[in-house]
């Protein structure tokens, strides 16, 4: 069917009123028509031109529509293969939840255990720690007790070099005092800590004799007026005789012969209370030669001056003491 435009027709009506006989009336109504038909045929034609161009922005929305499904179609395919990987994604975050419970929990129960553990430790430390402060406390006590056994040691070293002082003091005036004795009737020796005066059997007896010589006590009053004011030593004399004859006859005779040196150093002012008298026979020779030199050596008198070690012997005590209680605790 053929289109015919509305311009078209209100032209071909213009010209058949034209054609006919018409009263101006008629005629005026004619024109007001034309305009009236002028102006719809303007608007006419503005509505062709809108009529194209919604045609046209029809036939661009078509190809954009076009165009768009493609793309939606692309962001179809696209959200397929996203939802395919958000459910592999989701799936392992499934997993990881399900790996991150289980640490969780094995965490929770080696926490339970270390807490456990780091309680049963820390009793252990504060029990050790008691212990060190016990022991801490039973070092400082035995640090002062050693201190104080070390000033006493010093101390008394002090007081034993004083003692070895005096014994080389008092051997140098026992033998400047027997100065005119000759060294085979007189030796005068310091030897563990004590003083040896030794006197010949030729100095003081005849052979086999028990009664002094005057030699003998003119040597030992000397001897005495030095000892008497040295009171705290004590004097143990011993006599010695050689091997020749019998045992018991020798026993005697060397205690005698201590006996009478006692009593002659006790006349002159000695105390006896200070004085020990021995015999050692021959039990206790100097030379074990069978020459009558050597005899002679054995068959002595000896002086021994010992200091008093009172204080020494309270000290190893004490030591001792303190020792057994240490080992007791």
């Amino acid at each position: 069917m053929t289109w015919i435009s509305p311009c078209r027709l209100m032209l071909f009506a213009s010209f058949v009123m034209l054609t006919s006989c018409v009263s101006s009336k008629k005629y005026n109504e004619l024109l007001n028509s034309k305009a009236r038909t002028d102006r719809e045929s303007l608007r006419l034609k503005q509505v062709e031109e809108d009529c194209e161009e919604t045609e046209r922005e029809l036939t661009q929305i078509l190809s954009t529509l076009e165009n768009t499904e493609e793309v939606v179609q692309d962001f179809k395919t696209k959200l397929e293969d996203l939802t395919a990987e958000h459910a592999e994604l989701q799936g392992k975050y499934d997993g990881s939840l399900q790996d991150y419970a289980e640490l969780e929990k094995t965490c929770a129960d080696e926490k339970s255990a270390l807490t456990a553990l780091l309680t049963v430790k820390q009793t252990e430390l504060d029990d050790k720690s008691v212990i060190l402060k016990g022991l801490e406390s039973t070092l400082y006590a035995n640090e002062d007790e050693l201190d104080e056994r070390d000033q006493r040691i010093r101390e008394l070293n002090a007081k034993i070099l004083h003692e070895q002082d005096r014994l080389d003091s008092l051997k140098f005036v026992i033998s400047s005092a027997l100065l005119g004795l000759s060294s085979d009737d007189l030796t005068v020796e310091q030897r563990d800590g004590k003083l040896y005066v030794t006197l010949s059997q030729n100095l003081l007896f005849e052979k086999n004799s028990k009664v002094l010589d005057q030699a003998g006590k003119d040597a030992l009053s000397t001897l005495a007026g030095v000892l008497v004011t040295s009171d705290d030593l004590d004097i143990t004399v011993e006599g010695h005789t050689d091997a020749d004859g019998e045992a018991g006859l020798n026993w005697d005779l060397s205690v005698s012969r201590a006996t009478a040196v006692v009593h002659e150093l006790t006349s002159h002012g000695i105390e006896g209370t200070r004085i020990t008298a021995a015999g050692r026979a021959f039990y206790d020779p100097i030379d074990l030669g069978e020459e009558e030199s050597a005899k002679s050596k054995n068959r002595r008198t000896e002086i021994i001056l010992t200091p008093k070690l009172d204080e020494i012997i309270e000290f190893v005590r004490a030591s001792e003491d303190s020792g057994e209680d240490d080992n007791g605790q």
